[in-house]
């Protein structure tokens, strides 16, 4: 959500349901340090963004609210992401020839 809308942390986990429009694909995003409210449209590429939104459980009125504060949901992206990183590494390793091959037989 971070990455694909430019939302601070702060945004992302003050957003509300309310706050998304899945027929309209746009997002409202309430700023956190003084400056204007945001409509963002969501991209007809992000379909996958819109469905795990969707998915979440509607268990708050908060989308993130099952995340205690805002340092938990912090803690579980950057573990998502070193997850994400070492995932890509180790695809990338399996991918590339060994030392010496160059590939050539």
């Amino acid at each position: 959500m971070l990455k694909k809308t430019g939302a601070r942390a702060s945004e992302t986990f003050a957003l509300k349901w309310t706050d998304v429009d899945f027929e309209a694909k746009t997002v409202r995003i309430t700023p956190s340090k003084g400056g204007e409210l945001r409509l963002l449209r969501i991209s007809h590429k992000l379909p996958e963004l819109l469905g795990m939104l969707n998915s979440l459980p509607k268990t708050s009125e908060r989308i993130f609210g099952h995340h205690k504060n805002l340092k938990q949901l912090r803690k579980t992206y950057e573990r998502q992401r070193r997850r994400i990183t070492q995932n890509l590494i180790n695809s990338f390793s399996q991918d590339t020839p060994l030392e010496g091959n160059n590939g050539i037989r």
